[in-house]
C-alpha cells in the first residue's frame, strides 16, 4: 500500500511561475532526464536489478460478465492517453534518462482456471497473483505495467495490475481506474482503441521542469530549512530486532492489516478538533512516542511521504510524484502528551511549507554517516491517508470489489500506514522479515492502538509517565524480569580459577605465541604478584590500573589484581595520552602495571606508582592463594565507555554480577577440555571480561 499526506498548496511554486519557468509541453521521441525521484527508483533498480519491493499491485475481484476483448482496448487506450506508460528508460553514459515510445502494444493476460476443482482453483489463484506481484520488471521496456485477468467461473473473474513504482504512485490509482473505467465504457460500444482525450501535460513535462526548477536556485531556501531542522546528524533509530541486522539493505517483507473502531476514530476526531490539528499530527505523534519507547531513544527520525503535486497541472497525471519528508522526532520524556502534538503540528505545517525539495536532494546536501544494512536519514515510515482518495474501478455494471494480497517486501524496517475512513478505518504496518518476526509486528500494532488511546485520554500526562500496557501485557513483562535461576557456588572469579587449578594443576591454561603455560604456573605466578600487590597496600576496593600490551604478563596481571583483593582498570597503551591522563585521573588509581617499553609512552604524574611486569622480581614472595577476605559484591573491575556520547565513563562491576554471568555462559554454551577460546578483544572493551575468565 502507497500512502500520501494530503498535500496542501505551497507559495514556492507562485514564485517559480513568476520567473516564467511554467510546464511547458515536451515533444515525444525526445530523450530527457529522469525526475530526481525516479532517478532514486532507477539507481536502486541497477543495483539489485531482481528488487520487486516497488512494484504496485492491485487486485479486484469482478463479478459480473467482463468483455475480454473491451478490457484489452480498454488498456491500450490509457496507455495511449498517458505517455508515462509508454516510458522506457535508460543509461546515457552515466546518466539515467527517458524516452517516450509514439506507441506501445499491450497484451491483457488472460488465464481460465473455470475447469479446475474449487481447492486446485484458489491455489492456482493465489500463484497467479503471486507471480505477478513479483513479477521483475525491465525498465528498458515499455511498457512497465502486466495485467491479468483470471477466469474462476462464468461469472467471476480476478484482475491483477501491476506497476513499477516509477511510473506510478498512490495519487495514480484512481487517475488510472477512472480513465480505465471510461476506456472501457467506450470500447464496448466500439471495435476499436478508445481514443480518450489527450493530456495537456505529461509526466516527462513535469520531469523537465523539475529540473529547470532546481536550476534556479529557489530550492535553496527549503534546503536550509531542511538541514536547520534535522541538524548535523540524524541518529539511526536503533529498535530490538529479532534477527541479526544483515550486512546489506535487504528488502524481504511482510504485512498486517488491522481496523480501528470507528467509535475511537470518532475519539481521535474529537481530540484533533480540540488541539486544532489533523488528524495526521495525532497518529504520527503516537507513533514517534512507541518507536521512543521501544527504542529507548528520544531523538530520531521518521520518513513522511508527500504526494509531490502541489502544481494544478498535475493533478490528473498518472507518474511518480510522490516524495520523502523527513521528520526529526524528539521526544522529550518530561513534555506532555499535548506540548508534543503542538509540536508536531508544527513540524507539519514547516513541512508542507518547504515540500517541494526532493528527498534526493536532501539526501545529497548532507553528510550524514551512511551504513550498508540501513536506508539513510529514516529506517521507518508513516503515512495517511482519507478513504475517498482511494481507487473506484467500474467497468459498466461489473460489481468491483478490491482484495488484499499477501505482502513479500518492505522497502524499509518499518512502514504504518493509516487510511481514514467515515465508516471504517484500516491500518497496513509492513516490516521487514529479516529484521522482525510476525509476532513482534502483531505486538507492535497492538501497542500502536494502545499509545493512541492512550495519548488521546491523558493529554496532560508526561511522556515519561504514559501508560499504554494492557495487564496482559504488564503481567508479561513482569514474568519476563523474574530470574529464578540461581547459582548457590557464586565466589569471586579468581576462587572458581583456583579451584579449576586444583582438578587440573598440569593442563595447559593459557597459550601465547611459542609460551605456553598450565594452570598450576600461571596461578603461582600471580600469586606472587598479588602477594607484593597486598605488601604495596591493595586491599578490597582499592582500584589498580593496568596498562601492558596483549601478553601472559597481561594475564597474570590481571588474575593478581583480583587475588589481591583489588579492582582492575585497564588502560590501553593504544589510547590517546589525553584519553589515558582523563581515566587515569577520573579513576583514582595510585598503582600502574605496565611494561618497561610502555613507560615512556604513558601519562604518568609523579604521585601514581608504577610497576614494570616485565622487569619486577617477585620471585620471593609465596607462591599459596592469598587469603583476602571478600564478598561478592566487592568491586571486580572498572571499564571505561568508548565516550562516543561525551566523555569516557567507569563502569564498575561487582564479583558477583561477573560469576553470574559467567556460570550463565557456562550453561548456555558449555566449554569442555577440549576447547580452546580466543583471547581477541581488548582488554578495554567489557567483552574482554569473559574471553579472559571464562575459559579460566
Amino acid at each position: 500500500m502507497d500512502i500520501e499526506v494530503e498535500a496542501q498548496s505551497n507559495p514556492a511554486f507562485s514564485e517559480i511561475d513568476a520567473l516564467g519557468a511554467d510546464l511547458q509541453s515536451v515533444a515525444e521521441g525526445n530523450a530527457v532526464r529522469l525526475s530526481f525521484a525516479q532517478e532514486q527508483l532507477w539507481f536502486l533498480q541497477q543495483l539489485e536489478p531482481t528488487l520487486t519491493a516497488y512494484n504496485l499491485p492491485r487486485i479486484f475481484r469482478l463479478t459480473g460478465h467482463v468483455d475480454t476483448c473491451a478490457l484489452t482496448r480498454a488498456f491500450q487506450g490509457v496507455i495511449n492517453r498517458h505517455s508515462v506508460l509508454r516510458t522506457r528508460f535508460f543509461n546515457d553514459d552515466g546518466v539515467p534518462m527517458q524516452v517516450v515510445e509514439p506507441s506501445v502494444p499491450f497484451e491483457l493476460n488472460v488465464i481460465d482456471l473455470s475447469q479446475w476443482q474449487s481447492s486446485v482453483r484458489e491455489e492456482q489463484l493465489h500463484q497467479t497473483i503471486k507471480a505477478l506481484v513479483s513479477h521483475e520488471f525491465d525498465l528498458g521496456h515499455a511498457p512497465v505495467m502486466m495485467a491479468t485477468l483470471i477466469t474462476l467461473n462464468a461469472n467471476e473473474q480476478v484482475l491483477a495490475v501491476c506497476l513499477h513504482h516509477i511510473v506510478s504512485d498512490a495519487w495514480s490509482n484512481p487517475i488510472l481506474a477512472r480513465d480505465l473505467s471510461d476506456a472501457y465504457r467506450c470500447a464496448l460500444r466500439q471495435d476499436t482503441v478508445p481514443n480518450l482525450a489527450p493530456m495537456p501535460w505529461q509526466y516527462i513535462d513535469y520531469a523537465i521542469w523539475q529540473r529547470e526548477y532546481a536550476s534556479t536556485g529557489v530550492l535553496a531556501r527549503g534546503l536550509d530549512y531542511w538541514n536547520r531542522y534535522l541538524g548535523e546528524a540524524v541518529p539511526p533509530l536503533n529498535l530490538p530486532l529479532d534477527f541479526q541486522r544483515p550486512p546489506s539493505q535487504s528488502f524481504e517483507g511482510a504485512a498486517i492489516d488491522f481496523n480501528i473502531d470507528t467509535a475511537f476514530v470518532a475519539r481521535v476526531l474529537a481530540f484533533c478538533r480540540a488541539e486544532q490539528c489533523t488528524p495526521f499530527v495525532v497518529l504520527l505523534m503516537a507513533w514517534q512516542i512507541l518507536l521512543a519507547r521501544y527504542s529507548g531513544q528520544e531523538e530520531f527520525a521518521v520518513g513522511v511521504p508527500s504526494s509531490g503535486r502541489s502544481r494544478e497541472e498535475v493533478q490528473d497525471i498518472i507518474g511518480f510524484f510522490v516524495t520523502t519528508q523527513v521528520y526529526r522526532a524528539r521526544v522529550v520524556p518530561a513534555m506532555s502528551v499535548r506540548q508534543l502534538c503542538r509540536q508536531v503540528r508544527a513540524d507539519t505545517i514547516a513541512a508542507l511549507n518547504h515540500a517541494d525539495v526532493p528527498f534526493d536532494l536532501l539526501l545529497s546536501s548532507r553528510n550524514d554517516k551512511r551504513e550498508a544494512g540501513r536506508s539513510p536519514l529514516f529506517q521507518v515510515m508513516f503515512g495517511m491517508q482519507m478513504a475517498d482518495k482511494m481507487a473506484s474501478l467500474d467497468l459498466d455494471g461489473v460489481v468491483v470489489e478490491p482484495v488484499t494480497h499477501a505482502h513479500k517486501s518492505a522497502k524499509y524496517e518499518l512502514s504504518l500506514d493509516i487510511t481514514v475512513g467515515s465508516e471504517n478505518s484500516l491500518g497496513h504496518l509492513e516490516y521487514n522479515t529479516r529484521l522482525f518476526d510476525k509476532s513482534s509486528a502483531q505486538r507492535l500494532v497492538n501497542s500502536y492502538l494502545s499509545m493512541l488511546s492512550a495519548v488521546i485520554v491523558n493529554p496532560d500526562c508526561t511522556l515519561q509517565t504514559l501508560d499504554f500496557l494492557d495487564e496482559v501485557e504488564k503481567e508479561q513483562y513482569r514474568q519476563w524480569g523474574v530470574n529464578s535461576k540461581t547459582y548457590p557456588n557464586s565466589a569471586p572469579v579468581h576462587h572458581l580459577i583456583e579451584r579449576q587449578v586444583q582438578a587440573s594443576p598440569t593442563a595447559t591454561a593459557l597459550i601465547f605465541k611459542q609460551e605456553q603455560v598450565t594452570y598450576a604456573e600461571l596461578n603461582s605466578r600471580a600469586n606472587q604478584l598479588a602477594h607484593y600487590l597486598i605488601e604495596s597496600g591493595i586491599k578490597p576496593e582499592v582500584r589498580v590500573g593496568i596498562a601492558v600490551e596483549r601478553s601472559i604478563e597481561m594475564v597474570v596481571g590481571l588474575l593478581a589484581i583480583l587475588k589481591a583483593g583489588g579492582a582492575y582498570v585497564p588502560l590501553d597503551p593504544e589510547y590517546p595520552r589525553e584519553r589515558l591522563a582523563y581515566m587515569i585521573d577520573d579513576s583514582g588509581i595510585d598503582l600502574l602495571l605496565t611494561q618497561s617499553r610502555l613507560k615512556q609512552t604513558l601519562p604518568l604524574n609523579q604521585a601514581l606508582h608504577v610497576l614494570e611486569l616485565d622487569t619486577l622480581d617477585v620471585s620471593e614472595y609465596a607462591t599459596d592463594n592469598p587469603q583476602v577476605e571478600l564478598h561478592t559484591e566487592n568491586l571486580a573491575y572498572v571499564i571505561y565507555t568508548s565516550g562516543s556520547t561525551g566523555k569516557p565513563k567507569g563502569a564498575a562491576n561487582r564479583h558477583h554480577a561477573l560469576c553470574n554471568r559467567l556460570q550463565w555462559m557456562q550453561d548456555a554454551y558449555p566449554l569442555t577440555e577440549s576447547d580452546t577460546v580466543l583471547q581477541k578483544t581488548p582488554f578495554s572493551f567489557d567483552v574482554s571480561v569473559w574471553e579472559f575468565f571464562w575459559p579460566l
